[in-house]
């Protein structure tokens, strides 16, 4: 996890002051929920449990990436996984109606990649000013305020923000800023 100082530092509160913790805790873990739903995937470090059902394929899509240690699974057919990938591959066929796959997986606080950090404080700076009462300027800065066309004169824009601009397009109904989007893809799990 982001840790509460940096989160502190990146609100505009003194790296002392804890009277905040709380609305930063609530916007960090927003902004993973938001990033995890939207890659289809996991990031934050724990055991994890999944199930398949109707099995017939050679290999299996875990979740909650990288994978760390494949715990337990319900087959008697040697595996191999592809960690990064979070890939479980059975050395044989597999015809099981049902397996479970017990591992451990994702980013602990060390192995947080920066790039994924920065897609993760961009999207805590649109959710905690969403969510804290912290404010934020309800203008997007570049946002076409007035336009006089009539031979070509007088085009304005608005002067708000930068988090507020990023957030003008992204996924999740602005949620997610296009440029946490745009690193959030490289982390994205299709869906099956």
């Amino acid at each position: 996890m982001i840790s509460l100082e940096k989160l502190r530092v990146r609100a505009g509160y003194p790296v002392a002051d804890t009277t905040h913790d709380v609305a930063l805790s609530v916007g960090i873990n927003t902004a993973i929920a938001l990033a995890e739903k939207y890659c289809n995937r996991r990031f934050m470090h724990a055991n994890d449990t999944e199930v398949f059902t109707h099995v017939h394929g050679p290999a299996f899509q875990l979740h909650r990436l990288p994978i760390l240690n494949v715990l337990a699974h319900g087959s008697a057919t040697p595996t191999h996984v592809d960690k990064e990938a979070g890939v479980v591959y059975f050395d044989g066929y597999n015809d099981q109606h049902q397996i479970t796959i017990v591992y451990e997986g994702g980013y602990t606080d060390f192995t947080l990649p920066q790039d994924l950090e920065l897609a993760l404080l961009t999207i805590f700076d649109n959710t905690y000013a969403a969510t804290s009462g912290a404010g934020g300027a309800t203008t997007a800065a570049g946002a076409i305020e007035s336009v006089t066309l009539a031979d070509v004169g007088t085009v304005r824009f608005a002067t708000g923000d930068a988090a507020a601009a990023a957030s003008s397009a992204g996924a999740m109904g602005g949620l997610i800023p296009a440029m946490a989007t745009g690193i959030l893809d490289l982390y994205r799990i299709p869906e099956a």
